[in-house]
């Protein structure tokens, strides 16, 4: 049994990937006898600042490297795949024009909430 903390103090299991805990969270709303996507959606804070860098974003924990347009792409491929409707912190705070391509290609489609954009 996982005893990890995350950085905040919640529960942080050991995953190999990110699509590893939506589908852990799916499985849970499942088994809670939810429908996702009818019963239940997802919000996710990808909190990029914190993995934001010159030269575009890396992953912290298989150090991926992503420019803005992939991770956008990356982005529109997981919450098409997933019911999502609100993402946080897609990109990072410095990221404008990202921030302007991001709420063009998806701001019809969930919330996107600029929390470290317009709080910090």
């Amino acid at each position: 049994l996982s005893t990890a903390v995350g950085d905040e103090g919640g529960y942080a299991p050991s995953l190999s990937t990110d699509e590893e805990a939506i589908e852990l969270i799916l499985s849970a709303i499942k088994e809670a006898g939810y429908k996702p996507g009818k019963d239940f959606f997802l919000a996710l804070d990808a909190a990029a600042s914190e993995w934001a860098g010159p030269d575009g974003y890396t992953l912290p924990k298989h150090k991926t490297h992503y420019t803005t347009d992939q991770l956008i792409d990356l982005w529109k491929n997981l919450t098409s795949k997933y019911p999502v409707r609100s993402l946080e912190d897609p990109l990072g705070e410095e990221d404008w024009q990202g921030w302007s391509k991001i709420t063009e290609e998806l701001g019809d489609k969930l919330q996107l909430v600029g929390d470290d954009l317009f709080v910090t």
